[in-house]
Formats: C-alpha cells, sequence, structure tokens
C-alpha cells in the first residue's frame, strides 16, 4: 500500500511499551484525553499519567499506576497519514508483515474485524519478546478516518494474571475513542 509507514508504527509500539515499566484496577473516574492537534478523543482511568507529544509518534499515552521497577500498563494511540482512504481492515493487515519481520517472537493469538466505540474496526490480539527480556501482551484496535489511520495499542506483561485484569481495562479505555467533529 502506498504511503503505509508501518516502519513509524513498529519503532512507537517498540519504544513506548519497553520503555514504560503494574497492577490496574479500574478507579472510579474518567479523564478525556486528546491529541494536540484535536483530532480525537479518549478516557483513561483518573489515576493514570496522560501524555502529549507535540510531533512524532505516538500522538498520546496513558500510563497506568504501579510499583516503580515494575512494568506499568498503558495504551497509546499513533495517528498516522495515509495516502489514500482504507478500510480498518486493510490498515491492520498492511501492518502485519512489518510486525512479524520486527518484533522478536511476534506471535498472533487473535485478530479480526470488530466493532469499537461505534466504529468499524480491526483488533488484534499478540504476543512478543523485547530485546529488555521478558514476554508482553499486546491488544491493538486500528481505525481510519478518510486519509488518517489510528491505531490504539494496550499493553501488559504476558502473566495470565496480569493479562485477566489488565485486558479488559484496555477493552473499556478503547471503547471511550472517539475521533474529533470538525
Amino acid at each position: 500500500m502506498r504511503g503505509f509507514r508501518p516502519i513509524s508504527l513498529i519503532l512507537v509500539l517498540t519504544l513506548f511499551t519497553v520503555a514504560l515499566a503494574s497492577g490496574a484496577a479500574p478507579p472510579a473516574g474518567i479523564q478525556r484525553a486528546g491529541d494536540l492537534q484535536g483530532r480525537f478523543t479518549i478516557g483513561f482511568p483518573a489515576d493514570w499519567q496522560v501524555v502529549k507529544l507535540k510531533s512524532g509518534m505516538p500522538a498520546l499515552a496513558g500510563v497506568g499506576p504501579g510499583r516503580k521497577g515494575r512494568f506499568h500498563l498503558n495504551v497509546n494511540v499513533v495517528v498516522e497519514e495515509l495516502q489514500d482512504p482504507v478500510s480498518a481492515t486493510a490498515y491492520a493487515r498492511a501492518a502485519r508483515p512489518l510486525m512479524a519481520a520486527t518484533f522478536h517472537e511476534f506471535n498472533v493469538i487473535q485478530e479480526g474485524p470488530a466493532r469499537i466505540a461505534h466504529r468499524d474496526a480491526y483488533y488484534r490480539y499478540y504476543t512478543w519478546r523485547p530485546n529488555t527480556g521478558g514476554e508482553l501482551y499486546q491488544v491493538q484496535a486500528y481505525f481510519t478516518a478518510g486519509r488518517l489511520g489510528f491505531v490504539l495499542t494496550g499493553t501488559t506483561v504476558n502473566d495470565p494474571d496480569r493479562v485477566r485484569r489488565d485486558v479488559p481495562v484496555i477493552g473499556e479505555i478503547f471503547e471511550t475513542f472517539k475521533l474529533a467533529t470538525r
């Protein structure tokens, strides 16, 4: 697909998941956050730290609370300009080969079309091993709107207890994703 830069998506996922270090229980409140360009909003639990970047990828990240030195549950949103409008499914499928070539021991658990946050989307659950050790469990949701591609990525450690506890929190956050109306 011309114009699609999956390498940037791969680098973002790698850098953010490894750099962020975890427990995650959904707190009572939600904080809405949006990127600095006003393209979307998303809701994070009230006790999460939200990071907005002026340039580059991701556009926004939320980091859950946790003990120092331990991995923190996190969700980030990448926004990418596409050469041409494509479906969420085509956008996600274009990223998969590069992810498989870049992520050590990349293993897709489940993927497919979905309806997330009242929008057509494509989801992917997968695991991989960063060079720093351990194994990560990630959940992605791909959305498109015209020539913009959005990738939401939630990351936790690949431990059965953590996955059971954290994946529902990631799903709740994904369901709050809204495109800005202009």
